[in-house]
């Protein structure tokens, strides 16, 4: 379940770049690293951070967002792990409207606790 869930993330995730962006995810995001840009940098580097599982008696949960601004909608997500790293649950969800980048965030957050 857990490998399904990712594959079908990282092909939703490489579809809204492509069309979003006309970019392509590289290999180095396909190998557990991802870039982080800074919104309000005049300088735009990207960060690597590589993805590390809780300690012992925590969960992890992630969350993401993606604007689809063209059809005024919006996608959340977020997938939660154990101590182990090991999948548990995710949940997506598509939404109408057009949020900022920092609300869709938010949302993300709310719905992940919630």
């Amino acid at each position: 379940m857990e490998k399904a869930v990712m594959i079908l993330w990282s092909l939703w995730r490489q579809r809204n770049e492509k069309l979003g962006n006309n970019t392509q995810n590289t290999s180095t995001q396909a190998k557990g690293r991802r870039q982080i840009f800074h919104s309000n940098s005049t300088n735009v580097a990207p960060i690597c951070k590589r993805w590390h599982k809780p300690p012992p008696h925590f969960l992890k949960c992630n969350t993401d967002a993606a604007l689809f601004t063209s059809s005024n909608m919006f996608g959340l997500s977020c997938v939660l792990r154990d101590e182990n790293g090991e999948f548990m649950v995710c949940r997506m969800q598509h939404c109408d409207g057009n949020p900022t980048v920092k609300e869709c965030e938010v949302l993300a957050l709310l719905k992940a606790i919630i």
